[in-house]
C-alpha cells in the first residue's frame, strides 16, 4: 500500500468505518489482505466475483422466515427465493436489475403455488423494515471485486443481509471531491456493474465534504446531507463551495443508521420514467426530514391534524415538490394506512400536468381517472391531481 493510500486509509477510511461500528452499530471488517475464500472465510465468498455475501443472505432469510426454515420443503423455497435475488440476467441493464432487486428487497418475494391457488403462495421476507435490528449490517473496507478481466478494490461497501446496499468512495483531503466520482466510482460502475445491482446509496467523500446520489445521478445531482434535524445549522450553505465543517459524519449519521437506511430503501426511493429515460431518485435531505415530520404529526392525534391542518412543507423552486408528494403518499400508504385518499390541488395547469406526470411516471398512479377534470371527478380516485 502506497503512502497516499495509507494516508487515505488512516485519515478517512478507518474513521468512517469506525463511525459505522461505534456510532451506527454495524459490524466492520477489513478485507484488503485478510480475506481468504470458502464458506468459513472472513466473508464466506467462494471468490472475488461474488458481490453478494451468500452466507449472510442465507442466514438472514432463515432468521426472517422461521416457519420456512423449520422444514426441508420450506428451506427449499428459501433457496428458490435466494436464487431469484441472485439472478444476473445479462439481457437486463444495470438500472433494470437495480429496480427489480429493489422491489424484491422492499416487498419480499412471493413464490406462486404450482396449483395456481393464491392461498398456497409463499411469501419470503428479505429485509425486516419494521424492526431494523433484526437484520445484519456489515461494512467491509477494501473489498476486492473481480468482473471478467477487471479487478477493483472498493473503499467501503455496506451490506444489509449480505446485499451490497451502500457504496462509498473516498479520496484524500487534498483531492477534489469530484475526482472520487470521475476517477473511481464511474470506472467501477462500468467495470464491475454487478456490485451496483442492489445499490441504494452511492456516497463520495474526501473526509471534509461528502455527497450522495443514485446509480443514475450525474455529478450535478449528487447532494449533501446537511442536517439531522430541521433546526440544525447549515454546515455547507452553498452547493458549489467547500463546507465550513465536515459533513461526512452528518451524512453517515443521517442516512446510514439502521433505521434511516431502511426507511430510505422502503419509502424514499423512486424510479421515474416520466421523461425519455428512467431515472432513480433518492430523497434529498429536506424531503426526508419534511415528509417524516409530516407523518409523525399525522400519527400524533394532534387536534390541528384532526381539524385538517397538517402544517406547511416549504419548497423553493426546483427542490422537488412533486417527488415530496409522492414520497409522502407512498409512505402513508405503506406505514400508516392504505385507506387514505389524497387530493392534490394546484393553481396552474402546467403544475397540475407536471405532478400528475410524476405520479404516473413513478408508478404510484396507474388509473387515467386519477386526474380529475372537474369537481364531478373527485368521487372515487385514490390520487386526484
Amino acid at each position: 500500500m502506497g503512502a497516499g493510500e495509507y494516508s487515505e486509509d488512516n485519515n478517512i477510511q478507518e474513521p468512517a468505518a469506525k463511525l459505522f461500528e461505534d456510532n451506527l452499530d454495524w459490524r466492520s471488517v477489513f478485507a484488503f489482505n485478510a480475506e481468504t475464500f470458502g464458506p468459513t472465510s472472513l466473508l464466506g465468498r467462494k471468490d472475488a466475483t461474488e458481490i453478494v455475501l451468500v452466507r449472510e443472505l442465507d442466514a438472514a432469510l432463515a432468521k426472517l422466515n422461521p416457519k420456512l426454515a423449520a422444514t426441508p420443503n420450506g428451506r427449499f423455497k428459501l433457496t428458490i427465493a435466494r436464487d431469484q435475488l441472485l439472478d444476473a440476467d445479462p439481457t437486463k441493464t444495470l438500472l433494470q436489475h437495480n429496480e427489480a432487486k429493489w422491489k424484491l428487497m422492499r416487498d419480499g418475494i412471493t413464490l406462486k403455488s404450482p396449483g395456481g391457488d393464491a392461498t398456497d403462495d409463499v411469501h419470503v421476507t428479505v429485509i425486516d423494515f419494521t424492526k431494523p435490528g433484526n437484520n445484519d449490517f456489515l461494512v467491509v473496507r477494501e473489498l476486492w471485486v473481480q468482473s471478467g478481466p477487471f479487478r477493483r478494490r472498493c473503499d467501503l461497501v455496506g451490506f444489509v443481509n449480505g446485499l451490497p446496499l451502500v457504496f462509498i468512495e473516498l479520496k484524500r483531503h487534498d483531492k477534489g471531491l469530484k475526482a472520487a466520482f470521475d476517477d473511481n466510482y464511474s470506472d467501477y460502475k462500468d467495470t464491475i456493474p454487478r456490485l451496483f445491482h442492489y445499490n441504494a446509496l452511492v456516497i463520495v467523500s474526501n473526509g471534509l465534504d461528502a455527497r450522495f446520489g443514485s446509480i443514475t445521478s450525474s455529478w450535478d445531482h449528487f447532494c449533501r446531507w446537511k442536517r439531522l434535524n430541521e433546526d440544525d445549522p447549515d454546515p455547507a450553505p452553498k452547493h458549489d463551495e467547500p463546507p465550513i465543517k465536515p459533513v461526512l459524519p452528518i451524512l453517515l449519521r443521517g442516512m446510514c443508521t439502521k433505521s434511516a437506511l431502511l426507511d430510505i430503501v422502503e419509502n424514499f426511493i423512486l424510479f421515474d420514467s416520466s421523461e425519455e429515460m428512467t431515472v432513480k431518485v433518492v430523497a434529498r435531505n429536506h424531503q426526508y426530514i419534511g415528509v417524516n415530520k409530516a407523518i409523525v404529526k399525522l400519527q400524533s392525534g394532534d387536534t390541528e391534524v384532526l381539524a385538517g391542518k397538517l402544517g406547511v412543507f416549504w419548497h423553493t423552486q426546483g427542490s422537488g415538490k412533486s417527488y415530496s408528494m409522492v414520497f409522502f403518499c407512498q409512505k402513508v400508504h405503506r406505514r400508516v394506512s392504505a385507506a387514505y385518499t389524497f387530493v392534490l390541488l394546484t393553481d396552474r395547469k402546467e403544475l397540475d400536468d407536471q405532478i400528475y406526470t410524476t405520479f404516473v411516471g413513478c408508478g404510484v398512479s396507474t388509473n387515467k381517472g386519477d386526474k380529475a377534470t372537474g369537481a364531478e371527478g373527485l368521487g372515487s380516485a385514490t390520487f386526484i391531481l
